[in-house]
């Protein structure tokens, strides 16, 4: 019950942000703002889990340079998992949670896709909302951390792949999004 009251209020901040500027997308109900960076975002997404687990594993991702941090949580599980990456040690992932820890390792199209698109990406925070019944809340997280440029994306209530946009930007953040979902859920 905490943390869903959390996350209520951590989406009235991000929906009542001034300044922002919204992505669009009228299809599946689901827009996206841009955050501006005199925001602070981080603020908003350590809401999501109060746990150590949840603490350490952030801080252990910030003392990475290059890497991606991926975390999910389901609505009526108490912990997330988290999937992340070191690009700086050959891309080495690993997908995790408070029961299970398993080594990923990415495939050779998937490294390339990853070092083409993080090139590409400049640095912006996404915020993700949805409205109508999405079934279930699902909590995501995406932080990506490349050559000196951060890239955040957060929601609770969509998939960042509901959102057909023209911002270039969100379309390269939707391709690493969908490789490292599809990898933090490979068997």
């Amino acid at each position: 019950m905490k943390k869903k009251i959390g996350l209520f209020i951590v989406f009235l901040l991000l929906t009542s942000c001034g300044g922002e500027k919204k992505v669009v997308s009228n299809e599946n109900k689901c827009n996206v703002r841009i955050i501006p960076p005199s925001e602070d975002f981080e603020s908003f997404y350590k809401t999501i889990d109060s746990s150590d687990f949840f603490k350490n594993e952030l801080a252990n991702f910030n003392n990475i340079n290059n890497g991606i941090f991926y975390y999910e949580r389901h609505d009526g599980i108490e912990n997330g998992g988290f999937f992340i990456v070191n690009i700086d040690n050959n891309y080495s992932g690993k997908s995790k949670s408070l029961t299970f820890y398993k080594d990923k390792n990415f495939s050779i199209e998937d490294k390339k896709k990853l070092n083409e698109t993080l090139k590409l990406l400049k640095e912006e925070d996404y915020f993700q909302s949805c409205s109508g019944d999405q079934g279930h809340m699902t909590v995501y997280l995406l932080i990506i951390k490349s050559n000196n440029k951060k890239v955040q994306y957060f929601s609770f209530t969509g998939f960042p792949s509901q959102v057909k946009i023209a911002d270039d930007n969100f379309k390269l953040t939707q391709e690493i999004f969908e490789i490292i979902y599809y990898n933090s859920h490979k068997k």
